[in-house]
């Protein structure tokens, strides 16, 4: 989720011990959802393609 940016961190405060962050979504869930459900399609389709081409060789 780091990579896609729909996410960001913080560090709360500078306390003694194992510093921590704070995660919070920068985007709605439904747009994450969303955005996860076109890259998928589009591996299928990507991968229904190379099947198609396959058969054609055959």
């Amino acid at each position: 989720m780091n990579k896609a940016g729909f996410n960001a961190a913080r560090s709360p405060s500078e306390n003694k011990g194992r510093p921590q962050k704070c995660y919070s979504l920068t985007v709605p869930v439904k747009d994450i959802i969303a955005a996860i459900e076109i890259a998928k399609k589009n591996e299928a389709n990507n991968q229904l393609a190379l099947v198609k081409k396959m058969r054609d060789y055959l």
